[in-house]
């Protein structure tokens, strides 16, 4: 994090301690130096997890199971609308601040795996639609509904950042996991879409 970003980033984001507790001994999580406002980290050395990063939304999962926080919304449409800008389904949330930049694992997984829309959460029909770059790199983590697109396009600011994007509707069996066909997905872990078709040549 930049030191002008660092300046204006919320109180909540510069220190993790009173929102994150370790899941083993309930310390206050830190930060991982080299991976701010992304992974948590229990200083703890007398902890069994003393060391190992925890990503946000792990954390945030486990600020749910104590009772200090409810899911902002589940699957649905229209979105809750924060910090002026619509939540999309796979973004984690604490006590209300969205964390923009982040993906809520399991919930992307679940739109992977299950063909459902990242923004809304509901399932997609034949085809979906998604961002890639000229090389059919898959900018968007899952596909997502016309509307849902139109949503996240008009409202990401890293959507609105990719230089010469385009969105495509695809099926499926269009899409590659990994450099593996969708058709029998069934990833234990988040994957990187492509779209060999609409690589260039």
């Amino acid at each position: 994090m930049s030191l002008e970003a660092a300046t204006m980033a919320p109180e909540w984001c510069l220190d993790p301690q009173p929102w994150f507790s370790c899941l083993d001994c309930g310390v206050g999580l830190y930060w991982v130096d080299l991976a701010h406002g992304e992974l948590l980290i229990c200083a703890n050395a007398q902890c069994v997890g003393a060391g190992i990063e925890v990503p946000v939304w792990r954390a945030q999962q486990h600020r749910e199971a104590l009772g200090l926080d409810r899911p902002v919304s589940d699957a649905g449409w229209p979105r809750p609308v924060l910090e002026g800008r619509p939540v999309p389904y796979v973004t984690p949330v604490t006590a209300g601040h969205p964390w923009w930049r982040l993906t809520h694992g399991p919930r992307l997984l679940h739109c992977q795996n299950d063909w459902c829309c990242q923004v809304c959460g509901q399932g997609l029909e034949a085809s979906g639609w998604v961002v890639v770059d000229p090389r059919g790199m898959v900018q968007t983590d899952a596909a997502m509904h016309e509307r849902c697109l139109r949503l996240a396009t008009a409202a990401c600011p890293h959507l609105l950042a990719v230089a010469a994007q385009r969105a495509a509707q695809v099926r499926r069996a269009d899409i590659h996991g990994d450099g593996r066909p969708l058709r029998d997905s069934g990833a234990l872990t988040r994957e990187q879409w492509t779209v060999p078709r609409l690589g260039a040549a």
